[in-house]
């Protein structure tokens, strides 16, 4: 049965792929219905207050002033008469000033007011290509549009020039079950390297290995191919060729794999290892589906509508900021060959693209180009950008399922462990956030796995420290999580070489010799091209202490030191800590339930899962506390469960302390104006593993924890998921 159901969704997946890929053109619409609109000479139109905005028409074109003194909507009304039958809206710009950021269209009521549920958005300043808007089957009198300014100043006035409006058919690429299919192809297009890869270097796999390295090994491929990129852009004499290079290079270089493998006689290796962890991808291709389910929403255009403005109601209301489109700028001036300035400049973005780690933002920039040839049109859009970032998240699995492997080596349960794991707002939230902490946890944890399953191999740690420079790629928050991990794991080495010094100690160089070699380059980049100021480190453990150049971070600590005495570092540490155990915010909670609707209770409570770190632990907390009462008390209730050696018991034990150690150093550490406790704000990684042990803890309680884990799980996802359904 389990053959069958690989093979089946096998042949389907193919068939999806395969259609996309060749035949991209094959499901547009019958419907040649279209209404064009590229002479606005004869259209009275309305802006809004139109005693500081204002338009004309230059040589046919619509062109707005729009002034940006005051943070409101400026909004247009373009007069029309057409009846749409499934359609939808195409606008042609071809100029715009920096302070433009983005566009929006709503619909109005009879009397002219907007309806709130009607807005969508759309970026201006991150594309090049039209932007496109849903349309509802009526007759138009009008169309009204807004305009989004990056920031509000005196005398700053917006600039837009429209030269074409159109109403042309929709397409299957406009649907949702498009946007199923493609975040699908995605995660495809991710993995399927890495198991080329894998079985090229290892044959037949070790199931914990495999899970492990499969991310890894897929990152240095696409790594490969952005050198490939690079090498194109500053010495290619064939410009024709620049847009498909990543493309044919993808398929050439998958291929060349495929076929040494059948050179070698490993295909049916292959196939073995996609087997191997047949089950672990399925659940990987469910999350998926679930995830898009989520980020498309109720969007009509999902991939040209989506901007992370639609992030606040699918945190539920926990987050709402800018930051998932640092990478995807990031991507594009890379693919394109443009100064990060152009995105970053004068505070575009609030942080420095050097303030963040670049490798989510390369990855991007080649899967974009792979995309491109193609569908220029969806692989430029912020839902195209959105669905990898969450394939790219969801890889994290692997090396949790991996980590699970390792501890119980018999009925692991790849399904159910991803449904227990996946059951919290934290979790969910962080798939589709762009900013690419939880993939860069799936690396951190593919390490620790690596060094976990073979700890005398000291090959080991070069693997390791080359993985967890990667990581800190991604985000350089990471790197917080390694020191006390390390020490541990050090500790088990020497143990395991017999207390041998000298490869204790080579292990160790070599661990922090491939880190930084990993991270030289990006950080070479930075210090000759970005005035690096270290703003994150000063942000959040500085209190956002002053820079000066002259001095560098060294001054800035030394005026923090002058600015607060140690006394006064002590009690403000511990009060930030004390109060990261929320106890407010669970009163609070208690108070929403025994007052307020139901739907409240649980919205708040999935916002405060989203933000707060106690929020996201303390239900498996008091579950396990719940278990060992009812162990003491009935002992005969409970079945003990034992699938961990003895062995295996005091490592996942010690694990656990590590990782809630480093999560509390860093939350004492902390010295700033945010609040140290904010999930986003702690290195994923440990979080992810401390989830993940603690659903480890309660199922050796037998039956007993596992009812109450799923019937705990179930509720979750009914909390997290009505909002949306």
């Amino acid at each position: 049965m389990k053959d069958i159901v690989q093979k089946i969704s096998g042949e389907i997946f193919f068939f999806f792929l395969l259609s996309f890929l060749l035949f991209p053109n094959s499901v547009q619409a019958t419907s040649t219905n279209s209404y064009v609109l590229d002479d606005f000479t004869d259209r009275i139109c309305t802006v809004s207050a139109p005693e500081i905005n204002s338009y004309k028409v230059i040589n046919s074109h619509f062109v707005l002033s729009l002034d940006c003194t005051e943070n409101k909507q400026r909004s247009v009304h373009i007069p029309i008469q057409y009846n749409v039958d499934n359609q939808k809206l195409r606008v042609t710009i071809s100029e715009i000033n920096d302070h433009i950021l983005g566009m929006g269209k709503f619909e109005t009521d009879p009397s002219g007011q907007p309806i709130p549920s009607s807005y969508e958005h759309n970026y201006l300043a991150y594309q090049n290509n039209p932007v496109e808007f849903s349309l509802q089957n009526k007759h138009y009198d009008g169309l009204s549009f807004y305009f989004i300014c990056r920031k509000s100043s005196p005398g700053t006035i917006g600039k837009v020039q429209i030269d074409k409006i159109e109403i042309i058919p929709k397409t299957f690429t406009d649907t949702r079950i498009f946007a199923y299919i493609l975040a699908e192809i995605q995660l495809f297009l991710l993995i399927l390297p890495g198991f080329l890869i894998y079985t090229l270097m290892q044959g037949r796999g070790n199931k914990i290995n495999l899970l492990a390295l499969l991310t890894p090994l897929s990152v240095f491929f696409f790594l490969f191919l952005y050198f490939i990129l690079f090498i194109n852009q500053k010495f290619s004499h064939f410009p024709l060729l620049d847009k498909w290079v990543l493309l044919i290079c993808y398929l050439a270089l998958n291929l060349l794999l495929f076929l040494w493998l059948k050179q070698k006689k490993e295909i049916g290796t292959l196939f073995a290892n996609f087997r191997l962890i047949g089950w672990e991808m399925f659940a990987l291709f469910i999350v998926t589906f679930v995830v898009t389910v989520i980020v498309v929403g109720d969007l009509e255009l999902p991939l040209f509508t989506f901007t992370y403005n639609e992030l606040f109601s699918r945190t539920y209301g926990a987050f709402g900021a800018h930051d998932p489109v640092f990478h995807y700028v990031n991507g594009i001036a890379i693919l394109q060959e443009e100064p990060f300035s152009k995105y970053y400049e004068n505070g575009k973005l609030f942080y420095g693209v050097q303030d963040r780690g670049i490798m989510a933002g390369v990855i991007y920039a080649v899967l974009r180009g792979i995309g491109s040839p193609i569908n220029s049109a969806i692989a430029n859009s912020y839902g195209f950008y959105t669905l990898f970032g969450s394939a790219f998240n969801i890889l994290f699995l692997l090396p949790i399922l991996g980590l699970h492997k390792y501890f119980f080596k018999d009925g692991e349960r790849p399904l159910f462990i991803v449904f227990l794991v996946s059951a919290s707002a934290f979790i969910i939230t962080n798939y589709y956030i762009t900013w690419f902490k939880l993939a860069a946890a799936g690396l951190v944890i593919s390490g620790i796995v690596l060094l976990l399953v073979d700890k005398e191999n000291i090959k080991q740690w070069l693997l390791t420290g080359v993985i967890w420079g990667i990581a800190t790629n991604f985000h350089p928050s990471l790197a917080l999580t390694y020191p006390v991990v390390t020490l541990w794991l050090l500790y088990r080495f020497f143990k395991a070489r017999e207390y041998q010094f000298t490869s204790t100690i080579i292990a160790f160089l070599l661990l922090v010799g491939a880190f930084l070699a990993m991270n030289a380059p990006w950080t070479i980049i930075k210090s000759v091209h970005f005035p690096d100021t270290n703003v994150l480190f000063r942000q959040h453990f500085l209190d956002f202490e002053k820079y000066d150049p002259e001095t560098g971070i060294v001054g800035s600590i030394k005026s923090f030191g002058n600015k607060y005495t140690i006394k006064e570092q002590v009690n403000r540490r511990l009060e930030r800590g004390g109060k990261s155990f929320r106890v407010e915010e669970f009163v609070y909670l208690l108070k929403v339930f025994a007052k307020e609707t139901w739907q409240r209770f649980l919205n708040i409570w999935s916002f405060l899962e989203t933000s707060y770190i106690a929020f996201v632990f303390t239900p498996l907390v008091f579950l396990w506390f719940l278990l060992s009462c009812i162990k003491r008390l009935f002992p005969k209730a409970v079945n003990d469960y034992s699938p961990l050696t003895q062995r295996k018991e005091k490592e996942a034990r010690v694990l656990m302390i590590t990782q809630v150690l480093t999560v509390l150093l860093i939350i004492i550490g902390s010295f700033g104006p945010f609040s140290p406790d904010i999930t986003w704000h702690l290195p994923m990684s440990c979080t992810a593993i401390i989830i993940y042990l603690l659903i480890q803890k309660i199922i050796t309680f037998g039956r007993i924890g596992i009812i109450f884990l799923v019937t705990y799980s179930l509720f979750t996802y009914y909390r997290l998921f009505f909002p949306f359904f």
